[in-house]
């Protein structure tokens, strides 16, 4: 192929930079264009020819120009919003919201309806073609670092002759990510790790586009705009860390563990899962007639309706923290009798809620302060997250069961007006009656046709997806009526045939719960550890003020100063980083809070806006800090009464006490 002098000249300095800068793609531009192709550059056109057709159809350079300027027109974009705060779950989350109000409010500073801007921290761009686009979409997004996937090495080989790749490292500060996978889940998964250490808050509106078409490029592209919510799944408040950190510390005080762990021996038998979505209604009578042969996990709010089925589950699931749970949960151990069901639970449940049941095996939740100030050298179920249907998947299969049926993990609803089976809470509780579900979205069901759902159900799918991946061996069928989840073959109850049945069920459980580990909780967290954590707590923000105030000294791009609180988070050291999960989520939140009125607020009172937002953080720490050391008093006040055989009568921690026995009387 005949490239001129420059074009040679502009390779090799391609060559260099890329070597330097991103050495894992050298194996691609090191390779030789194949003869199926060539330059096509006639008359001031400019194009190549693959297989004897010509790649653009028309001058590379117009084709990238009129790309660019229809973009600009409309902008491809996901937008990311904060999760819904209310006065009884999130009062510290509101608190702030005031108090950064209020600091807008005295500038008489309001943001506009129409977006001002489309300046962006992180771009994705699909498709590198002979590069002509990069650098005009670089700089009309005005991006602080750019994402590209390619499915095709040969274009960024062919790339390095057009485009100086120099430049846009240059404007960039080195910030560019080059991604080459046809892989559509894996090409995003690489994707998102880019981005996921970088403040996802900053992100409040993802720009991205595709440059050209293909069958392996659609694939890619479509999985990404699929997917792309999940960069902003998993939010949480600073409230709700310090509720599942209450629950955790009185749950450490009161007894002795039994953790769900691995069991290293494949179980022979069928596992069901059982959630509450509404296809759960038509596998009712299976779940009868099956019963007595198979283990039953239930799921959060199908216990209800199974209770009212005359079904008595083997393993109940649980993950909520709130109190609610346990307004819910202690009429049903009223009512019928649970005595064999052991409950799977998460180390930040209610503790009431957690004692409703004779046994416990517990759970160590993923990602939260409380684990990470407590729990973080054990293990953990893996792909936990975010439904309880994905919980009770994970300690089925880590219990070592290897054939599993899933009935009413619908993850979305055929029907938009009906969210769950019959009989659960949400017919019958005065405060979940009215809860209203929101399905905005459509994916492929199970059985074909379409479902509705939304973005905290498609994580979930997606989530399961992850943990049948790794758990090879297990045969999974679906037999619900709801979303399509890759990796579960879709089977109806009435096609499964024999189920592999188990005798001596009562024995099973027994053994399972009698093998799994026991751990001493007032052992490992010492005995009165409240002093300590409100120390550790001040010398923890002290870093954080430090840390951002020079963030804030280096960063006058105020979007590279948001990116930097996370980065803060990063260099926070041992131990005093284990408090990052306590705060991180908020400072998302409130991040994209900032980002979506930065992008409407007037030029002429852009400067007066990002005053505020460097002076809020300062703010944001100082609350924090007040509420967390006034969290930990009320905590400590908290145990007498949880553990009174723990406390003198002065109210100081017995050093020689000891947890009671799990098996204790309700």
């Amino acid at each position: 192929m005949n490239f001129s002098k420059e074009q040679k000249s502009l390779f090799k300095k391609n060559m260099k930079l890329f070597k330097k800068k991103i050495p894992s793609i050298s194996e691609y531009i090191e390779k030789k264009i194949p003869a199926n192709v060539e330059i096509y550059d006639v008359d001031g056109v400019l194009d190549v020819i693959i297989n004897g057709s010509r790649f653009y159809g028309t001058d590379a350079r117009l084709f990238a120009h009129q790309q660019i300027e229809n973009y600009l027109v409309s902008p491809s974009m996901v937008e990311g919003f904060p999760p819904e705060a209310d006065e009884a779950r999130t009062p510290t989350h509101l608190e702030l919201q005031k108090r950064l109000n209020a600091m807008f409010r005295r500038r008489n500073l309001f943001a506009v309806a129409d977006r001002q801007r489309i300046d962006s921290s992180t771009v994705f761009l699909f498709g590198i073609g002979l590069g002509f686009h990069i650098y005009p979409f670089i700089a009309h997004t005005r991006c602080r670092d750019i994402v590209i996937s390619e499915t095709e090495p040969l274009f960024l080989v062919l790339s390095m002759y057009f485009t100086d790749w120099t430049e846009i490292f240059k404007t960039l500060q080195d910030r560019v990510a080059i991604v080459i996978s046809t892989d559509p889940n894996g090409a995003f998964g690489i994707l998102r790790s880019h981005v996921h250490y970088k403040n996802p808050g900053v992100l409040q509106t993802i720009f991205h586009m595709r440059h050209y078409k293909s069958e392996i490029m659609d694939a890619v592209y479509e999985k990404f705009q699929e997917k792309a919510y999940l960069i902003f799944d998993g939010l949480g408040f600073y409230d709700d860390e310090k509720t599942m950190t209450r629950n955790t510390v009185l749950n450490l005080y009161m007894d002795r563990w039994k953790f769900c762990g691995d069991v290293q021996k494949p179980l022979k038998g069928t596992a069901v899962v059982v959630g509450a979505g509404p296809s759960l209604n038509k596998d009712i009578d299976w779940l009868i007639q099956n019963k007595e042969d198979i283990i039953i996990f239930s799921g959060g709010s199908a216990l209800q309706s199974l209770l009212s089925n005359g079904i008595i589950p083997d393993f109940h699931v649980e993950i909520e923290n709130i109190a609610l749970n346990y307004e819910l949960l202690e009429p049903l151990t009223r009512g019928y009798d649970l005595s064999k069901t052991v409950l799977i639970c998460s180390s930040t449940m209610d503790v009431r809620s957690a004692r409703l049941f004779n046994r416990r095996l517990w759970f160590i939740r993923e990602g939260v302060m409380a684990s990470s100030l407590f729990c973080n050298d054990l293990p953990m179920l893996s792909w936990q997250n975010p439904t309880v249907v994905n919980t009770a998947a994970s300690a089925c299969m880590h219990l070592g069961f290897r054939h599993v049926i899933f009935v009413g993990a619908d993850f979305g609803t055929v029907d938009p007006n009906i969210h769950h089976s019959k009989g659960t809470s949400y017919e019958t509780h005065d405060e979940l009656k009215i809860v209203d579900f929101k399905f905005p979205e459509v994916v492929s069901g199970n059985f074909g046709g379409k479902v509705h759902t939304n973005v905290h159900l498609k994580n979930g799918i997606n989530t399961l997806s992850l943990l049948m991946a790794q758990f090879r061996s297990v045969r999974a069928f679906n037999a619900s009526e709801g979303a399509r989840v890759e990796k579960v073959t879709p089977t109806r109850l009435s096609r499964i045939g024999s189920i592999d049945k188990i005798s001596g069920k009562e024995f099973l459980i027994e053994n399972l719960y009698s093998i799994s580990r026991d751990i001493d909780w007032i052992e490992r967290v010492g005995v009165d550890l409240f002093e300590k954590l409100k120390e550790d707590f001040g010398i923890y923000i002290k870093i954080l003020k430090k840390e951002f105030s020079a963030g804030s000294k280096k960063n006058k791009d105020i979007i590279l100063f948001l990116r930097s609180l996370h980065e803060a988070l990063d260099r926070v050291p041992a131990p005093y980083s284990k408090f990052n999960p306590g705060i991180s989520g908020s400072i998302t939140t409130k991040t994209i809070v900032l980002m979506y009125w930065w992008r409407r607020i007037p030029e002429d009172r852009l400067p007066e806006f990002e005053g505020i937002v460097r002076r809020f953080w300062t703010v944001f720490l100082r609350v924090i800090e007040k509420d967390f050391i006034r969290f930990v008093d009320q905590v400590r006040q908290e145990l007498p009464l949880v553990r009174p055989e723990l406390f003198d009568d002065k109210g100081s921690l017995i050093v020689e006490a000891k947890p009671s026995v799990q098996n204790a009387e309700r």
